[in-house]
């Protein structure tokens, strides 16, 4: 006889991960509208909608973004731990608050944009579904009000001797909304 005939069996089981927690970010908060250079709360809440605790120590961040994916063009916000929050319960959720301030810098530009919350950044939490635990949400960048400075008038003497220091005076005038300082 042909002895390959039963070299191979066939036979069905099931198999289960068991509990594991499954961390997803919601109700992020801040204001519609922001100036640069003023300061504003961002808060979201993390829930966990797995079958076991979260216990695991994780990390959230906070992104600024124009596209509303996270990328190296992206400004990093806030690096918020959620160790004192732990542990948290199936179907629990944290919510965590931090102050950010947009820097008055010619990078950021006037706009919409879009704050990018990621809870477990670094994944140390292990979980069947990476893709819930980022979050979107627009937010528009408004200048705040700025100093305009013209030159109203300029004077000297009459007479000028030429290779001598000549004593120049100047008026200046704020034709800005905001005021001059330093």
């Amino acid at each position: 006889g042909n002895a390959e005939a039963n070299n191979a069996r066939a036979s069905s089981f099931n198999a289960s991960i068991g509990n594991y927690p499954e961390i997803s970010v919601s109700n992020i908060q801040h204001p519609s509208n922001v100036q640069l250079s003023v300061p504003f709360d961002v808060s979201w809440t993390v829930t966990n909608t797995g079958t076991a605790a979260l216990t695991k120590p994780t990390t959230d961040r906070v992104y600024l973004s124009l596209d509303g994916t996270v990328d190296g063009n992206d400004r990093v916000l806030a690096t918020i731990s959620s160790n004192s929050k732990l542990p948290v319960a199936p179907n629990g959720n944290y919510t965590q608050t931090t102050t950010v301030t947009l820097p008055l810098d010619l990078s950021l530009t006037p706009g919409s944009y879009q704050i990018i919350v990621v809870a477990d950044y670094l994944n140390n939490q292990f979980e069947l579904n990476e893709g819930n635990n980022e979050r979107t949400s627009i937010i528009n960048i408004l200048l705040p009000p700025l100093p305009d400075l013209i030159v109203e008038s300029i004077s000297s003497k009459e007479v000028t001797v030429a290779g001598q220091s000549v004593e120049l005076t100047w008026t200046l005038k704020n034709q800005g909304t905001g005021p001059v300082t330093g």
